[in-house]
């Protein structure tokens, strides 16, 4: 079984990125574990979830970083790589159990509530 950490994959390059999402875990006082390995920053997030001992994962690529949660299909919570320290801040709340921070993502993930429409009302 590995350590209770997020673990953080990225494929070879992207330092900088690991480097802010492990900040972003480190500022809410959950441990992080970088890896490095190919393909989508959303088969990242998978592989690292998987390879995790919180069952929490987050991907790093091209397209930006995302988290994907063991336990479900596909990724939790989206951004760009402006935005990759705040999906490592937020996949720390979610070990922790705290309130996600969204307002800061350009790109909003399945994890974003989207307000309905107003209803139309006739003419």
């Amino acid at each position: 079984m590995s350590a209770p950490a997020i673990v953080l994959s990225a494929p070879a390059g992207f330092e900088d990125a690991l480097a802010a999402a492990a900040a972003g875990c480190e500022e809410e006082g959950v441990p992080s574990i970088a890896i490095e390995g190919t393909g989508t920053a959303a088969e990242h997030a998978r592989e690292a979830a998987r390879a995790s001992g919180l069952g929490i994962g987050v991907g790093i690529g091209s397209e930006g970083a995302c988290i994907a949660l063991a336990a479900s299909a596909g990724t939790y919570l989206a951004g760009g790589l402006p935005e990759t320290r705040l999906i490592g801040q937020n996949a720390a709340r979610i070990a922790a159990r705290r309130p996600l921070s969204l307002d800061r993502l350009s790109v909003p993930g399945p994890a974003r509530a989207v307000p309905p429409s107003p209803p139309s009302r006739g003419r």
